[in-house]
């Protein structure tokens, strides 16, 4: 959803399979999501 409305900025790969992005809502928030095969393994937001 936040991806289609255009509120995902600065989407990077930082290493294989390790991405981190800002989302911009009501309030800017930090997500970093890895990866293992093709599925999520972990994400961490600084959303409340």
């Amino acid at each position: 959803m936040y991806f289609m409305e255009g509120h995902v900025t600065n989407l990077e790969e930082l290493v294989k399979d390790q991405w981190c992005a800002e989302i911009t809502a009501t309030d800017t928030y930090e997500v970093e999501i890895i990866l293992f095969r093709a599925k999520v393994k972990h994400f961490e937001c600084s959303c409340p």
